[in-house]
């Protein structure tokens, strides 16, 4: 089975809806992929995995928070706003989701690195397999520094 089909299972048992979460077909997912390389990553999907090590563009926050980074999303990024969700294992799934179905599937789901990418193309969040957080965009890196500083209180 793959990653792609685990978590779509996943988000049936749980339940959600569509609106809430959803693979994105093939003929929206080539468009929206290039969209994300294009702003985010200096290399395509197809050559490289592992955007965070060395390809994301511009400037890059990374903070190692306590705890599993999934707890701390609704943090970062408001429980119902939709974002594009691209789950990474040997290829790149492409999902839509709000934050608060997004934290369910990955609570019930085994580890590996996804991207969270702001429907406008502000912002881009990863969870790498080292439990990292890596932020793109100056709004994703402000949140990511004032959970910083929360903590660190």
């Amino acid at each position: 089975m793959t990653l792609k089909h685990e978590l779509l299972q996943t988000a049936a048992t749980l339940s959600l809806s569509s609106t809430n979460f959803r693979a994105v077909g093939i003929t929206e997912w080539e468009p929206i992929m290039k969209r994300v390389e294009d702003k985010f990553v200096s290399a395509r999907y197809d050559k490289v995995l592992w955007w965070w090590n060395g390809y994301l563009k511009g400037p890059v926050h990374s903070v190692l928070l306590p705890g599993w980074p999934v707890d701390s999303l609704h943090k970062l990024i408001p429980l119902h706003e939709q974002v594009w969700f691209i789950a990474e294992d040997d290829k790149f799934w492409l999902f839509e989701g709000n934050i608060e179905s997004i934290q369910q599937v990955l609570a019930e789901s085994h580890s590996f690195e996804y991207y969270l990418v702001s429907k406008k193309y502000e912002w881009l969040l990863c969870e790498n397999h080292h439990d990292v957080l890596f932020g793109v965009g100056e709004i994703i890196i402000e949140k990511l520094k004032q959970v910083e500083r929360e903590l660190s209180k």
